[in-house]
């Protein structure tokens, strides 16, 4: 944001609270942990009467450390399971792209 005002600073508050609250928490990665970056992608069928949505998640670890997770319900209308799988292995290969990319703008190899 180039020009933050009050009412940003008044949603922000809440959030630093939380942080600051959450200070002595975090991930911890030893010289033997693995730094090896693992994605878990599932999805699944949800039926009603009315449609038929996909509920998609996946999940990133670096080690045995749970580093991103998201979870939608997806009410894209697909021709074939096929198209759903696809478009969820998309979704996730992309936000594994920006998290190796981040993972290496660290200093993980």
């Amino acid at each position: 944001m180039y020009n933050p005002g009050k009412e940003h600073w008044q949603m922000m508050k809440p959030i630093f609270r939380y942080l600051k609250g959450m200070f002595d928490i975090g991930l911890i990665y030893s010289s033997h942990t693995s730094c090896a970056l693992t994605t878990f992608l599932d999805f699944d069928y949800v039926a009603d009467l009315d449609r038929i949505s996909f509920v998609i998640g996946h999940a990133f670890t670096i080690g045995n450390s749970l580093v991103s997770w998201k979870t939608t319900l997806d009410s894209t209308i697909a021709l074939s399971r096929t198209k759903v799988e696809y478009m969820a292995l998309a979704e996730a290969t992309k936000k594994g792209i920006r998290m190796k990319g981040l993972i290496s703008d660290i200093g993980f190899s």
